[in-house]
C-alpha cells in the first residue's frame, strides 16, 4: 500500500506542478453553504472589491445552474468543478480537502482565500500591501487555540500526527484559522501546494487533524520553504452577544486584524442560516459587543445557545464593548444580504 510519508516523498508522481499568474480570490461552496456564500461574495462586492472570484465545488450536484448563473452574473465569479480536471475526476471532495484542492488548481499566484463564511470588513485587495504578506508573502491568522496552552480536542493527535513526519511543533504556538488568508504562490516551493493536497486528500489524514488548519504549516515544513511558515503577531479577538440578565458575553465569531486594521470577522459558531434558529435568537443580530484585545476563554456548552465561546474571567470584560459604527454598519449589511436571499434558501 503507498502510504502518505510515500507520497509526499515524490509528489509529482501525483500530480503535477501548475503554473499561476495574476491575483485574485478563491472559495468554495455547495448547496449546503450557498445562502452563506451569497451573502458573504455580495458584502465583499460592496466593499469595493473587483478581483476575480473562482468558486470550486465538489461535483454536478453540489450546485445548481441556476446559482452558477447567478454568481457569474452579478457577482463576477467562475464557477469550478473539482471533478472536471482529469486528476480529481474520480474524487469526493465533499470534504475539507476541496479548499487544498482549490488552492492547487486555481489559476492565481497572489491569492486570497476566503470561506463562506468570512465576512469582508474591507476592500480585501488592500491587504497584499499589508506589512506581514509584503515581508513573508504570506498571511495566516491564529486561531484561538494554541499548542501545550489552550488546546482544543484535536491538537494532540495534530501535534502527533506532526512528529509522525518529523516536524515538531514548539509548545505555546497558535494553532492556524484557516478561514481567510493571503498567499503568493511564486514564492512558496512548487511541491506546497501539491503536498497540500494529498495531505488533504488522505483518508486517514481527517481523523488525527481538524480540518485543513494546521496542514499549511506542515505543508511548509515538509518542502522546506526558504520563507518560513508565519500566522500575524496577534490573536483574533471576539465579536458575539452579550446576554445583560446572565451577565454572559457569548463569542460566535472572531474579529481578525492586521497592521491595526480591522480584515473580517470569520462567523466560527454561527453562520447566517441560523436566522431562524434558537427561538429566532438571530434575527435583529448575530453581535452586540466585542471585545477590543484578544482574552482568555473557553468553551462550553451554555443552553440554549449550543457551544458557545465565553470569556473566561470577569476581569476579561473590561475588554468588551458595544459595536462600533464600523461593525454595526457591516451587520446592517449582512442582514441585508441574509433578508435579499433568505427566502430562496431557508426553509
Amino acid at each position: 500500500m503507498v502510504t502518505i510519508q510515500t507520497k509526499i516523498r515524490n509528489p509529482e508522481n501525483y500530480l503535477p506542478i501548475r503554473t499561476y499568474e495574476g491575483r485574485g480570490i478563491i472559495t468554495a461552496s455547495s448547496k449546503k453553504f450557498m445562502f452563506q456564500t451569497l451573502v458573504s461574495l455580495h458584502i465583499l462586492r460592496t466593499k469595493g472589491c473587483t478581483l476575480p472570484i473562482e468558486l470550486f465545488y465538489a461535483d454536478d450536484d453540489e450546485i445548481t445552474e441556476a446559482d452558477k448563473v447567478s454568481l457569474e452574473l452579478t457577482l463576477d465569479v467562475t464557477c469550478i468543478n473539482v471533478q472536471s480536471v482529469k486528476e480529481f475526476e474520480q474524487y469526493n471532495a465533499r470534504n475539507f480537502s476541496i479548499k487544498a484542492i482549490a488552492l492547487y488548481l486555481s489559476s492565481f499566484s497572489e491569492t486570497i482565500w476566503m470561506d463562506a463564511d468570512i465576512i469582508p470588513l474591507v476592500d480585501f485587495e488592500e491587504l497584499f500591501e499589508c506589512s506581514h504578506y509584503t515581508e513573508y508573502h504570506h498571511v495566516f491568522f491564529n486561531d484561538i487555540f494554541a499548542y501545550g496552552t489552550q488546546e482544543n480536542a484535536m491538537t494532540k493527535t495534530t501535534l502527533a500526527f506532526s512528529k509522525s513526519f518529523g516536524v515538531e511543533i514548539e509548545e505555546g504556538t497558535p494553532e492556524t484559522d484557516s478561514g481567510m488568508f493571503l498567499l503568493n504562490k511564486n514564492k512558496f516551493h512548487r511541491h506546497f501546494f501539491i503536498i497540500n493536497a494529498l495531505l488533504n486528500m488522505d483518508p486517514e489524514t481527517y481523523g488525527k487533524v481538524y480540518g485543513d488548519k494546521e496542514l499549511y504549516r506542515l505543508s511548509s515544513a515538509l518542502c522546506s520553504n526558504e520563507t518560513p511558515f508565519t500566522t500575524v503577531d496577534t490573536n483574533p479577538c471576539l465579536i458575539g452577544k452579550y446576554f445583560r440578565n446572565e451577565k454572559l458575553f457569548c463569542g460566535n465569531a472572531v474579529l481578525f486584524s492586521i497592521d491595526n486594521k480591522r480584515v473580517c470577522i470569520h462567523m466560527t459558531l454561527h453562520s447566517v442560516d441560523h436566522v431562524d434558529k434558537y427561538n429566532n435568537m438571530w434575527t435583529e443580530s448575530f453581535w452586540t459587543h466585542y471585545t477590543t484585545k484578544p482574552v482568555k476563554v473557553q468553551l462550553e456548552i451554555v443552553q440554549p445557545l449550543n457551544q458557545e465561546i465565553t470569556i473566561k474571567h470577569k476581569y476579561d470584560f473590561k475588554f468588551m464593548k458595544p459595536l462600533d459604527d464600523v461593525l454595526q454598519s457591516v451587520q446592517v449589511l449582512l442582514y441585508t444580504y441574509i433578508n435579499k436571499f433568505k427566502n430562496n434558501y431557508l426553509v
